[in-house]
């Protein structure tokens, strides 16, 4: 599923859109086309920022885009 910010994160335009998904109590959004430097299989370079969110923070600050 795809949402889209209602604000300004850190990193993270207003209006920025990413893939959602359920990660235990939390929900997690790889964000698209925001990159950063890390760690991906052991190996250093270019992955998608990632956020996590409660429901309470995904209800107030995301909305589901098509």
């Amino acid at each position: 599923m795809k949402v889209k910010s209602l604000v300004e994160f850190s990193g993270v335009p207003i209006g920025s859109v990413g893939t959602i998904e359920k990660d235990g109590d939390l929900w997690k959004v790889s964000w698209d086309n925001i990159m950063r430097f890390g760690l991906t299989n052991g190996k250093f370079g270019k992955k998608h920022l990632e956020d996590w969110f409660n429901k309470q923070a995904k209800k107030k600050y995301l909305v589901n885009v098509n």
